[in-house]
């Protein structure tokens, strides 16, 4: 009897061990389990976000987590802490191997002895004998004149043995199109011929990418380049659609350009209607409040020049719904004063509340000739790494991005397009480095061990290189806490830039490059926040500032080994993109149809936009051209 009620006491014991494990796990995971269901071998899917939520009254810590079968870590920081109430997200992608049915586990492991959560993952490997194969690597279109158009056709072949269903298209940067209806389904050893426009609106050589959407096979495309030769004869140089769409129930901006002739040009509209709130003035502007009621529309505009010669175009404009954003901001002032900001690169010797203009020294936007021939020294160096970052042909080299979740989200697009683009250089690999609250006072603060262990424990593993393969960082950063209006936000910025860039060589040692980049536009943010405008506009200056001091010959930055000890890689700009809004900058405008909901993260064609931008900077710079972009000619 005695027996007896010990074994019952035991048995109790332990159901109330049980029960207090499981009433004590002081998280929810939505969703509780992740089905993946049916995934193509071989073909990158959109992964499946579990949110985490501490639902105790303390804060809760998840130390780290894990993966098992044929799931892959997307996103998510750890360790992490959760205030009460507070989530987080953690992202994971299938990437089958095989065929048939998968399973396995996410476990979110916790601090302070509480339990482990495991979610339950599963999915389907399919296999296709479909292949992809298109009549060029690249289109080249040379000789055209800004405001006129030149096409050329780019046939897509099913070469596999079943059917293939082709999605859709992302094309970049605007000045180049396509015309055709997606999806279409090609059966095996079918063709499809397509029509891809260049139409030129600023004269020089641009480079872009066309990248496909397959039902089972990974995206992949093509390379674009075009020559813009200036115009002579009157003609209108705004592309179709207009690449700055409208949002009802807000203010709207757009300056037409035209091209050749002789100015001051004339406008006015001979056809159709703009969209309802708009009107279009003699000197080209589209400008007005949208109606809540207006729709997308076409009509055509004339421009006559001093001389009176004129052109005519047919012109479409978008029209967004209504938006949570403040999208009414579409130009910032200077802080008290009614005086826009002008971009940096256009501000040349004039000054900025006592800050002179210029990416580089004494206003200048060009790079002095001795650093952009160390540059291009640099660039001749870079050579495939094996993983311990020694020469190897069979090696590889990467490209790195760095900054928060506004560079995350613009780097996924870009990675869309440079993923199997032809005309990258095989050896290369670029790793996406850029996460949420990835600002630099959190890179340099406490918990910045955290951002990097991302990097070490999952994003070079699973792109399947080391750090000792970086050979070059793109970043766009930012401060999460600025300490004040401008200067002092610069300042800050600028202190910890000249902290981070030694930092960086120590965690990539054979790193040689690395380039700067503004953010975009952030007037239309909601809520506002303290990294809105004008600090999105004031954070460019602190890149100008360590930008100079390493050309002013700064020992804490040296990159020349003739000049003393090596702390530093060699920097330059990538890109400066802010833009006032609607008012264009090198031929690019901001609409607050470029952000997300709450106008302060690109997206859609923000997305494009900035993709358009850097691919034409990697396939054409001195110092990027010749380890990025292998032309197909």
């Amino acid at each position: 009897m005695l027996r007896s009620l010990r074994i019952v006491f035991v048995v109790f014991c332990v159901l109330l061990a049980s029960y207090a494990v499981a009433a004590s796990t002081p998280v929810t995971i939505q969703p509780a389990a992740g089905n993946f269901g049916n995934q193509y071998v071989g073909k990158q899917y959109s992964p499946i976000a579990f949110t985490v939520t501490n639902t105790s009254s303390s804060d809760v810590s998840m130390s780290a987590f894990s993966f098992t079968g044929p799931f892959r870590w997307r996103d998510g920081l750890a360790p992490s802490r959760l205030s009460p109430g507070a989530s987080l997200t953690v992202s994971a992608q299938f990437w089958p191997t095989t065929t048939g049915p998968a399973t396995g586990q996410l476990t979110l492991q916790f601090t302070n002895g509480l339990p482990n959560v495991v979610i339950s993952l599963s999915g389907t490997g399919l296999a296709t004998t479909a292949a992809v194969s298109y009549s060029a690597k690249e289109l080249s279109f040379s000789s055209t004149t800004v405001g006129s158009s030149t096409s050329q056709n780019l046939t897509v072949t099913n070469t596999g043995h079943s059917s293939l269903s082709v999605i859709g298209a992302l094309i970049t940067p605007s000045v180049f199109s396509f015309s055709q209806s997606f999806p279409f389904t090609l059966a095996p050893g079918a063709s499809k011929t397509l029509s891809v426009t260049y139409s030129p609106v600023l004269p020089g050589t641009q480079h872009g990418t066309m990248s496909f959407t397959f039902n089972s096979l990974d995206f992949s495309g093509v390379g674009l380049t075009g020559t813009a030769n200036p115009a002579t004869a009157l003609t209108v140089a705004t592309t179709s659609p207009i690449p700055g769409a409208a949002t009802r129930n807000a203010l709207y901006s757009y300056a037409l350009s035209a091209a050749g002739g002789t100015p001051p040009y004339s406008w006015s509209l001979t056809s159709g209607s703009l969209p309802l709130g708009l009107s279009l003035t003699s000197q080209g502007v589209v400008t007005g409040t949208v109606s809540k009621s207006a729709n997308n529309s076409t009509f055509t505009v004339r421009v006559t020049d001093a001389h009176f010669r004129s052109a005519t175009a047919n012109i479409s404009l978008a029209v967004e719904p209504v938006a949570t954003a403040h999208c009414s901001n579409i130009s910032w002032n200077i802080t008290g004063t009614s005086s826009p900001e002008i971009p940096m690169d256009q501000l040349g010797t004039g000054t900025y509340l006592g800050y002179e203009g210029g990416l580089y020294l004494s206003g200048s936007n060009t790079m002095p000739e001795s650093h952009l021939q160390a540059g291009i020294n640099l660039a001749d160096q870079i050579v495939p790494l094996d993983a311990n970052g020694n020469p190897s042909s069979t090696g590889k080299y990467v490209l790195l991005s760095l900054g928060t979740s506004t560079t995350y989200n613009e780097f996924e697009r870009f990675l869309e397009y440079a993923d199997h683009e032809p005309t990258l250089n095989p050896s290369l690999v670029i790793v996406e480095g850029a996460q949420p609250n990835e600002a630099l006072d959190t890179l340099l603060g406490t918990s910045g061990k955290d951002f990097w262990n991302n990097l070490y424990n999952w994003s070079f593993p699973e792109a399947g290189v080391t750090p000792e393969q970086v050979v070059a960082v793109w970043i766009e950063p930012e401060d999460a806490h600025p300490p004040g209006p401008f200067p002092s936000d610069m300042e800050q910025m600028h202190t910890e830039m000249r902290t981070l860039i030694p930092n960086l060589l120590v965690r990539f040692p054979n790193l040689k490059i690395l380039y700067l980049s503004s953010r975009a536009y952030a007037g239309y943010a909601n809520p506002v926040k303290v990294v809105t405008e004008p600090y999105s506009y004031d954070q460019a200056y602190a890149l100008q500032a360590v930008m100079n001091d390493q050309l002013n010959g700064d020992p804490a930055l040296n990159f020349n080994p003739a000049a003393g000890p090596v702390v530093a890689p060699w920097l330059a700009w990538a890109d400066y993109k802010w833009g006032n809004g609607m008012t264009a900058h090198n031929g690019v405008v901001w609409s607050c149809a470029d952000f997300r909901s709450d106008g302060y993260h690109v997206f859609g064609v923000g997305e494009d936009k900035v993709s358009g931008i850097l691919m034409n900077f990697f396939k054409s710079d001195p110092t990027a051209a010749p380890w990025f972009y292998v032309p197909s000619n």
